[in-house]
């Protein structure tokens, strides 16, 4: 006979109220309540992508460049250029110079770029814009002149090439006073006056070359050059000149 369970007061039924509090436990402070007690993962990087930009192409950036001399510089280029190159001011003081003034012009001008001076001096003297032009009525500037100073000449092609003649003509003057000194043998003097070829030696004609190969190497160079001729090739061979050798002929 199963016996019935006897009434059991509705209180006791009820979880009983502790005295002390029970502690939980709490996640560390790195830690979120939501990851406190799961495995720990591996956090997926950040998206990192960055907005491509196009290259400029050469026309963009000379572009942008004029656009900053013209608008914020307020230079013409060719001030640009000149404030970029100058040494010295007006007064012929040095011109102070910032360090990256200073690397930029040098790098350049010692040839430690990729582009030479002489590159860009090649590409001025073959520049349709730097032909010399007739203006109101004057003829053009003449090419390889000698006159006027060519600081004075405007056109690109006739200053550079005045500039060449100009610079070789003084270096020419300077390799005759040096050569022309008492000391270098070739002063002439009165009791040298009734001196004729037929009156010096193979020997006096060696050593008057060599004196002017050491002391004069431009003017030799170029009156040997014009006193050779073109180079002539048959069968192959080149002709050699048995007759008036330029080196003869040079110092006639």
């Amino acid at each position: 006979m199963v016996q019935s369970c006897p009434d059991v007061p509705d209180d006791l039924w009820r979880s009983p109220t502790p005295q002390t509090p029970i502690p939980t436990l709490q996640p560390p402070p790195s830690s979120s309540p939501s990851s406190f007690m799961s495995a720990p993962t591996t956090q997926a990087p950040m998206n990192s992508t960055r907005k491509y930009t196009p290259r400029l192409t050469h026309e963009k950036k000379l572009q942008l460049i004029f656009e900053t001399i013209r608008d914020v510089a307020k230079w013409s280029f060719a001030e640009f250029l000149y404030y970029a190159f100058r040494t010295k001011d007006g007064d012929g003081h040095e011109v102070s110079r910032t360090a990256q003034h200073a690397a930029i012009i040098s790098r350049f001008l010692s040839g430690r770029d990729h582009h030479l001076p002489a590159g860009i001096i090649d590409l001025w003297l073959k520049h349709p814009d730097g032909r010399p032009k007739t203006r109101s009525g004057l003829t053009a500037e003449p090419l390889y002149s000698p006159t006027p100073p060519y600081s004075q000449i405007k056109a690109a092609r006739a200053s550079i090439t005045s500039f060449a003649v100009q610079i070789v003509e003084k270096q020419l003057q300077k390799e005759q006073r040096v050569v022309l000194q008492p000391s270098n043998g070739l002063a002439i003097g009165k009791s040298s006056l009734d001196l004729t070829w037929e009156k010096i030696s193979s020997t006096t004609t060696e050593s008057i070359m060599n004196v002017l190969m050491t002391h004069q190497p431009l003017y030799w160079h170029y009156t040997l050059t014009l006193a050779t001729p073109a180079r002539r090739i048959r069968n192959g061979v080149v002709v050699e000149r048995k007759y008036r050798p330029p080196k003869i002929v040079s110092l006639q």
